[in-house]
């Protein structure tokens, strides 16, 4: 299933290394905007989007909302984008793509030589990579929890791209088990929803004890971090 319109190419919106969350803020300079005015603009405008839509959800957020939270007229949203669905594309592909971007090439065959002599540290350096994107950008996980909540499209858009990842990274969850015991209480699946629960459960749950997710600090991100790392290889200390 492709859900990607081609009204609007990803590339077109900000580089897959770089997250929504850290997008610039709008140029206000006169006259004519430039190519990298509108660039920053239309990064702007996802950034925005990103977090009415992990807010409110797809059906609870309105162009209108959007274009206020960027602090921009409702006809500039129509001009870069046009609906608010390919705007949700975008930043949930773009979304996507970052985790693709971050993750993926530990996974690739340039590390082929490292996850033979060290698969169970290997796969480590993958978990800790995701725990540490989770928290640093609780929105991103807070969008796909709004969309699976209920059956549509985007739903399914985001369950596939989640098993696309998770399947990528199978294959050196079995390496790193043959490797070592510390991961002989669970198989592929079983790790990655305890992966997914423990990440994500501060994440959703942002009143529940501290520190808040919205303010921790980098020590306070860094030593839940740690902890959660603790639990998934607990055999391993």
């Amino acid at each position: 299933m492709q859900v990607m319109t081609n009204e609007y190419e990803m590339s077109d919106v900000t580089p897959d290394t770089v997250p929504l969350t850290e997008a610039k803020a709008i140029p206000r300079a006169r006259g004519k905007r430039s190519a990298e005015d509108a660039l920053a603009t239309r990064e702007a405008i996802l950034k925005a989007a990103l977090k009415l839509f992990a807010e409110k959800g797809f059906d609870g957020t309105s162009l209108r909302d959007i274009a206020a939270e960027v602090g921009i007229s409702h006809g500039i949203i129509r001009h870069h984008f046009g609906s608010k669905m390919v705007i949700w594309e975008a930043v949930a592909g773009t979304v996507f793509d970052y985790f693709k971007a971050s993750l993926l090439p530990s996974v690739g065959l340039e590390n082929e030589d490292a996850h033979e002599a060290k698969p169970l540290e290997a796969f480590r350096n993958l978990v800790s990579r995701f725990i540490q994107i989770s928290l640093e950008a609780p929105e991103y996980a807070r969008l796909f929890v709004q969309e699976t909540r209920q059956d549509s499209e985007r739903a399914k858009y985001c369950a596939e791209r989640f098993v696309d990842l998770h399947l990528a990274i199978g294959e050196l969850f079995t390496r790193a088990q043959k490797a070592s015991t510390c991961l002989d209480n669970y198989n592929n699946d079983s790790f990655f929803y305890a992966l997914m629960s423990l990440t994500y459960f501060k994440i959703l749950h942002p009143t529940l004890g501290s520190p808040d997710i919205e303010t921790a600090t980098d020590k306070e991100n860094s030593n839940m971090h740690d902890f959660i790392l603790s639990v998934l290889f607990a055999a391993e200390n």
